[in-house]
């Protein structure tokens, strides 16, 4: 797990060089006016996209009495699609040219039936073999509203500090009905994991934005989570890079790719679950700017 988080943290950190890269670029070679402030008189602006992406979701279950654990690919053991969509929703105000708020929703819906599957488990000493109708559910909500500080701000490009709340609404489940031998022990239904908490945590970000053209744009923003909340910890990064065509003065269309790890543990009572929660892939939407 630990060599996937400083993967995730590499990422970012290469399409931030490579955006700053390309503005540098694009601001020796236009000349653009330099009356025209291509920014001025946007307060307001929603969009709604929809990203095609590829999953990669796995799980650790510890039971803190005996410290043994079942780990589990989601995708690879239980056919969870891992190619599937996510939507998204967001939007800012801005109240003057230094301050705005922020928000943005993403939810994600998948779901598996295995009918008479049959397997057996091995991880840590624990053995479940299960012959049994298997369950999974994957219908996790992701939730920000972040304050912006614009840190520097010319006609044609801006950079805003991003400050505020990421809420992780995990709801991952997987259910096994049927006959379920754990360690010698029939039952006839067994939870393998389950992951259903809502937490907010704090973010921290940076967005930059910058105008080749009136008509065309390119934006990068990169966030970092982490900390804990009601027994839950997580570290999450998210990446995405997009250009829009501003098609007319209040309608834009969207084109990138999006980037997107989390790694949160959940602290019970009886035992410790730990989810590493990732996608990558490529999106379509809609810009509105008012």
């Amino acid at each position: 797990m630990k060599r996937n988080i400083r993967t995730f943290l590499y990422f970012p950190v290469a399409i931030l060089i490579f955006s700053i890269g390309t503005v540098a670029a694009g601001a020796d070679a236009l000349s653009l006016d330099e009356e025209s402030n291509l920014y001025e008189g946007t307060s307001l602006y929603l969009g709604v996209g929809l990203g095609i992406v590829r999953f990669d979701t796995k799980s650790k279950v510890t039971d803190k009495a005996s410290g043994k654990s079942l780990f589990l690919d989601l995708e690879g053991n239980l056919d969870l699609p891992g190619i599937s969509h996510v939507t998204t929703f967001y939007g800012a105000y801005r109240f003057n040219p230094k301050h705005s708020i922020l928000f943005s929703y993403f939810a994600i819906n998948r779901q598996s039936h295995l009918v008479n599957f049959s397997k057996q488990l091995i991880e840590d000493d624990v053995t479940v073999i299960v012959n049994a109708d298997v369950y999974v559910q994957d219908k996790t909500r992701f939730y920000n509203v972040n304050y912006g500080y614009s840190l520097f701000r010319d006609n044609r490009s801006e950079i805003t500090f991003v400050a505020g709340l990421h809420t992780l609404d995990l709801r991952l489940i997987v259910d096994a009905k049927g006959e379920v031998i754990v360690n010698g022990f029939t039952r006839t239904e067994y939870k393998l994991t389950e992951a259903d908490v809502l937490a907010p945590l704090p973010l921290l970000g940076l967005n930059f934005a910058f105008s080749f053209t009136p008509e065309w744009s390119l934006a990068t923003k990169v966030s970092l989570v982490h900390g804990s909340s009601r027994g839950v910890g997580a570290t999450i990064t998210q990446t995405s890079v997009n250009s829009m065509y501003r098609a007319t003065k209040h309608v834009g269309i969207i084109m990138g790719i999006s980037y997107f790890s989390a790694s949160a543990s959940i602290d019970d009572a009886d035992q410790l679950t730990e989810i590493e929660y990732g996608y990558n892939g490529a999106y379509l939407g809609a810009h509105f700017i008012f």
